[in-house]
This record gives C-alpha cells, sequence and structure tokens, in this order.
C-alpha cells in the first residue's frame, strides 16, 4: 500500500508498508554505521592531537560520513512513519536535508 505524505510542506514523500524484519536490519546497520562514525571521529581528534598511530583521518571523511548517516536516518525514521518535523525539531533553512537523497535511501532499503 502506498501513500502520500507532505514533508515540511516543500515536497511529497511517499510512504510505503514494511516488515518488521526490514525495519530491524536497517536499524542494525544504522547502529553499526554509528559507532564506525564514532570511531572515525575519535581517529580525527587523535590525528589532530598528534596521538593517531593509524591511518590519517582527514575533516571531509568525518563530514561526509556524518551527512550520509543523517540522511540514512531520516529515510529510516520516515519510514517507520514519523514525519520530517519529529525527526529533526529544529532546523535552520542552510542545513535542510536533500530531500531527493532521504527518497533515493528509501528506496534502497526497501529494495534490500
Amino acid at each position: 500500500m502506498e501513500q502520500t505524505v507532505i514533508v515540511s510542506s516543500i515536497e511529497e514523500v511517499k510512504t510505503y508498508e514494511v516488515s518488521k524484519e526490514v525495519y530491524l536490519k536497517i536499524k542494525e546497520e544504522l547502529k553499526k554505521e554509528a559507532k564506525e562514525l564514532r570511531d572515525l571521529k575519535h581517529e580525527f581528534k587523535n590525528g589532530q592531537r598528534g596521538t593517531n598511530k593509524g591511518k590519517r583521518v582527514w575533516e571531509y571523511d568525518v563530514q561526509k560520513a556524518k551527512w550520509e548517516w543523517r540522511h540514512k536516518h531520516i529515510a529510516y525514521c520516515m519510514l517507520r512513519g514519523r514525519t520530517y518535523e519529529q525527526i529533526e525539531g529544529k532546523c535552520s533553512e542552510d542545513n535542510r536535508p536533500n530531500m531527493h537523497l532521504v527518497e533515493k535511501f528509501r528506496q534502497g532499503f526497501i529494495n534490500a
């Protein structure tokens, strides 16, 4: 069953019926990626301090990973039936998510 929901009165985003197993799979994937992101941030900070013995992590890598994770999290929450306002209560106009990317992730979650 497919429905349409207005998000921030800017774009239309479709909602989908998804099984609980898919939700759990996506949730575990997001948890794993969140841990990897935390580890990446720690590596970056240690590199700035000069205590990192491993690979050099650049700020761009951290920002890109955070940006992708944010959009995946929004897509997951929307699959669960949340509105954008419920997910991110306050967001400045210049920091709005790319809803086309969110929809792409949602489609990927559904087709996975």
